[in-house]
């Protein structure tokens, strides 16, 4: 009786240190795959003018130009701050439905990001477009007021792996 208890614990322990070495070895190849992922060079996005058609994958999107959006007398709106509405359509050429978000979409003026205004008269948080279909709306962004040049840039993300174009708009 005393070997076979001897036998089993060495046996356990045996067990014990493979599984920690295979653990430790997993560990190791998942912070290799995560740096790697981590240390990826990103593909730099396209950019495109107003009103020209970004051909995606799956879409097709035009951008419009911006234009001041009519404010909700019930939201104020900072001083120094104006809203734009900017036009935007998107054909789903894709044989499935696609998802748009407007969270999909990023406003920067000189590098700083815009914040959302979701009080537009025709705001959409996100839509579903069939296949062959058209969706036409609006997004709407507070940017700040100023004198002189600026650049506006609207970044759209429009896949689950982060694929971005970047349109101009001034």
């Amino acid at each position: 009786m005393k070997k076979f208890i001897k036998t089993l614990c060495i046996v356990i322990v045996a067990l014990i240190i493979v599984a920690s070495a295979a653990a430790i070895l997993f560990t190791s190849v998942a912070i290799e795959a995560i740096n790697t992922e981590i240390n990826a060079t990103p593909v730099p996005a396209t950019i495109y003018q107003l009103n020209e058609e970004a051909h995606l994958p799956s879409q097709k999107v035009i951008i419009g130009t911006p234009a001041p959006a009519v404010i909700n007398a019930y939201m104020h709106v900072p001083e120094g701050i104006e809203v734009i509405e900017i036009p935007l359509t998107i054909y789903n050429s894709d044989d499935n439905e696609t998802y748009v978000a407007a969270s999909s979409f990023k406003l920067y003026k000189n590098n700083v990001l815009c914040e959302d205004y979701i009080y537009g008269e025709n705001w959409f948080m996100g839509q579903t477009v069939g296949s062959g279909r058209v969706f036409q709306g609006y997004l709407y962004y507070q940017v700040p007021v100023s004198t002189g040049d600026s650049v506006l840039e609207l970044e759209y993300t429009y896949d689950y792996h982060g694929s971005k174009v970047i349109f101009k708009i001034n």
